[in-house]
């Protein structure tokens, strides 16, 4: 309720009056409007522009008044990783995955934040947690895949990859389409990294996801579907430019000891 007000107040005043939306989150804590006075500043954060300061304070404060609020710490991680201050913005990361030490979606964010902070060996410390707290969610999985595949581990991020691809075909649900689009980016990083064959494999998996996912809902999944297939030809012809050269230099050594 408090992002949809501030966003109300941001649109009638574009140039986004700090001392009005402070005075709404002030406003929202006092009436009961929100769970506590955290929750308001929070949502104050997220509402305000990325380039306002008042983002930044507005998300420290929320961590004053609940140590605990692990969501008020990863938006002020957002907002100290926008200003260059990447350390603290790790700090402020560690401290809301302590917060909910037992959650897998939690350390979950945790990791993907760090990845997208470039900080591959901080982010796999959260992934692997994730993995361990929740095995069997494939989404945990893929996350681990994409902290791999930003190290340039790329062995492993493939078979990571295989077992997401594994969980989400024994447990269809939500995360199934997630699964889909991120073995697609994958295959696209291995193409570039020329893991060809691997590319080959993930895409295939990929192919599989969406055909199911097609088959239950066509209007939504077949242009991923139509998409990814015509990815699929592409890293496959790709694979078939590195390999023929091989193949073709194994014929004639055959040839010449004949």
């Amino acid at each position: 309720e408090a992002v949809d007000l501030a966003r109300q107040a941001l649109r009638l005043d574009p140039t986004g009056d700090p001392r009005s939306l402070r005075s709404l989150a002030d406003q929202l804590a006092r009436t009961g409007r929100l769970d506590d006075e955290a929750r308001s500043w929070y949502c104050l954060a997220v509402a305000l522009p990325d380039e306002d300061p008042e983002g930044l304070a507005a998300a420290r404060r929320a961590t004053e008044l609940d140590a605990g609020y692990f969501a008020a710490w990863y938006q002020l991680a957002e907002r100290l990783h926008e200003r260059g201050d990447t350390s603290a913005a790790v700090r402020a990361v560690a401290a809301g995955a302590a917060a909910r030490p037992g959650d897998h979606y939690v350390q979950r964010t945790a990791a993907s934040k760090l990845r997208r902070f470039a900080r591959p060996a901080e982010a796999e410390q959260y992934a692997d947690r994730a993995v361990d707290l929740a095995p069997l969610d494939a989404s945990m999985w893929v996350e681990r895949v994409r902290v791999l595949g930003a190290a340039g581990r790329w062995d492993e991020a493939f078979a990571a990859a295989g077992t997401a691809a594994e969980l989400a075909a024994a447990y269809p649900g939500e995360t199934e389409s997630d699964v889909a689009e991120w073995l697609r980016w994958l295959g696209l990083d291995l193409a570039e990294a020329g893991r060809h064959a691997e590319a080959v494999a993930v895409t295939t998996d990929a192919v599989e996801i969406y055909r199911r996912l097609a088959a239950r809902d066509p209007d939504r999944f077949e242009p991923d579907l139509a998409a990814v297939s015509e990815s699929l030809d592409e890293r496959s012809a790709a694979l078939d430019r590195v390999a023929r050269p091989g193949l073709l230099a194994r014929l004639v050594a055959l040839l010449r000891n004949a």
